[in-house]
């Protein structure tokens, strides 16, 4: 069913066990993609947005490089480049828009509701704080310049103030050094943050729909085009599964829907059909590598000619059943997972020597492949272990500090920076755009959001291990994470130690441990000492990689 809300919630009959928002919420998939919203060419951009969806739904769900045959045949697995446009003529009428969407029950909809008025209220103060400001800015220009409000010069200051750039920290009138500037510029600051902050908080769903009669004569057409190249157009096509699926089955039945055209509805209903043999292993072998590190099958998107082959494929087969027969239930397929022996492993082994002369890449399950924490969960758990994690759920995500030449530097709007405490929410809540990345989630490999990442990079460089040497994050929670263990264990250096080794590391200090964290507290006072330590620990092998 996720499957299904994901490419065509709105296209879905009432379901009294899933809410309407939710079905909404999930056609976010379908706006992932990049945008470029000041395009020169409108019909470019929805060409381009057509051909990244049609590609990224084939990899994501089907684990097939469609893409590669945009512009011809494909040159290894069997999809002609026709089958590539009947796939995307699925997605032909859609355009983008935010629909309305009551918050649910999980969101804490009267907490929601009271901020958003709240915000509301700030926003009205702010608005007539503003506005005073600008009035004030305008007459002292006009004092400045000895006119009136009819002057021309007057009109043209009034509209360069709407200007959203830099376009008056060039000018040499000295009015744009006075304080009465530097007020109006606040002010409009804070106007931006708060009108920001109320956009957020309405109850809308940034999702889809379909275009359809009467509202346009006809369904876009959609045409195969030579070198994919928009004004090179061939034939006409309709919407059609991939013939490489299930062979030459003509064009697909698309199901009455009210108010849509009901073709992603059709896509939808095929892609989670017990019947397609590729979405199931797809997910399962994606379940695998989450767990195990890398994939029964290692090209998570690709499973073509071209990409891996499967190190257990009777194992694959076997799950993709499974998976399937336990109603597709994700829950049911981690807790296989995670209570099979195979799991339960150890990265160590008696035999490794012998083992790792066979199989060095232990493509053979032989032992627990080491897993590095992911960025987020790394991130989420130095500030965990010093205490100030924030827990609270829900809500829009967290905006971090970047710098002043970045928070200005977009066309569209203002980067504002949230309060301290809501920038130590839990990762998953912080807000990035694809050109600005949380400095410490980039510097652990964090997904690359240009492009679907079927599976991230796992780098060992430089700039990691100053990262958690140096850099502010580390060393300000390290310092809370002292004052944390001073709190909890008392005084008694000793118990201090065990107690640090048990939260970061769940064991015991050896002896030698024990010894060498004395030595380091003997140099610094007591509160220095137990940061340096939790910097330390906090750089161990032990405490960045799941064993």
């Amino acid at each position: 069913m996720f499957i299904q809300e994901q490419l065509a919630g709105d296209e879905l009959d009432g379901d009294e066990t899933v809410e309407p928002s939710e079905r909404l919420v999930a056609l976010g998939f379908l706006r992932m993609g990049p945008w470029e919203a000041d395009a020169n060419s409108q019909r470019q951009l929805r060409l381009n947005v057509l051909n990244e969806l049609t590609a990224t739904t084939g990899e994501v769900f089907l684990g097939l490089t469609v893409g590669c045959a945009q512009c011809h045949d494909h040159k290894y697995d069997p999809i002609p480049q026709r089958d590539f446009y009947r796939f995307q003529a699925f997605f032909a009428p859609m355009r983008v828009e935010a629909l309305p969407a009551a918050f649910t029950d999980a969101e804490y909809d009267r907490n929601m509701k009271r901020l958003r008025r709240e915000h509301e209220d700030q926003l009205d103060r702010a608005t007539d704080e503003f506005d005073e400001r600008r009035q004030a800015l305008i007459e002292r220009f006009m004092e400045s310049k000895n006119v009136t409000e009819d002057d021309d010069n007057v009109k043209e200051f009034k509209r360069e103030l709407g200007v959203q750039n830099e376009f008056f920290r060039d000018r040499k009138d000295p009015i744009f050094r006075e304080e009465v500037w530097t007020a109006y510029l606040a002010a409009k600051d804070e106007q931006e943050r708060l009108q920001e902050l109320v956009r957020r908080y309405q109850p809308v769903a940034v999702a889809v729909s379909d275009l359809v009669p009467p509202d346009v004569p006809d369904l876009p057409d959609t045409h195969v085009l030579a070198g994919g190249e928009l004004d090179s157009e061939l034939e006409k096509v309709e919407p059609g599964f991939l013939e490489c699926i299930t062979g030459p089955a003509g064009n697909a039945k698309i199901p009455f829907v009210d108010g849509s055209s009901g073709r992603r509805r059709a896509l939808a209903e095929w892609i989670a059909s017990p019947r397609n043999p590729l979405t199931a292993r797809v997910m399962v072998n994606r379940l695998w590598q989450h767990h195990f590190g890398q994939g029964l099958l290692r090209t998570a998107s690709d499973v073509g000619k071209n990409g891996d082959s499967p190190s257990h494929p009777e194992l694959l087969d076997w799950l993709a059943e499974e998976f399937v027969k336990r109603g597709w239930s994700i829950k049911a397929m981690h807790r296989l997972g995670l209570t099979s022996k195979t799991y339960q492993q150890s990265t160590g082994h008696p035999a490794w020597k012998r083992h790792a002369e066979v199989d060095s890449d232990n493509r053979l399950l032989w032992r627990m492949n080491w897993t590095r924490l992911e960025a987020e969960v790394l991130r989420d758990s130095v500030l965990f272990l010093s205490g100030r994690l924030n827990p609270e759920q829900g809500g829009p995500g967290s905006l971090f500090d970047v710098p002043a030449d970045v928070a200005e530097g977009f066309e569209f709007f203002k980067w504002f920076a949230s309060p301290p405490e809501q920038q130590r929410r839990r990762s998953v809540y912080t807000f990035q755009r694809r050109s600005v990345l949380q400095p410490f989630l980039e510097t652990f490999d964090v997904a690359n959001m240009s492009e679907s990442c079927s599976r991230r990079n796992t780098t060992t460089v430089a700039p990691q291990a100053l990262t958690l040497l140096n850099g502010k994050l580390v060393n300000t929670e390290a310092r809370h994470f002292a004052e944390r263990i001073a709190r909890a264990a008392g005084p008694d250096p000793q118990k201090q130690i065990e107690r640090a080794f048990w939260l970061v590391l769940g064991r015991p200090p050896s002896q030698g441990e024990l010894t060498e964290a004395r030595e380091l507290l003997a140099q610094s006072a007591t509160l220095e000492g137990f940061t340096q330590l939790g910097v330390v620990l906090f750089n161990l092998n032990e405490f960045l990689y799941l064993e």
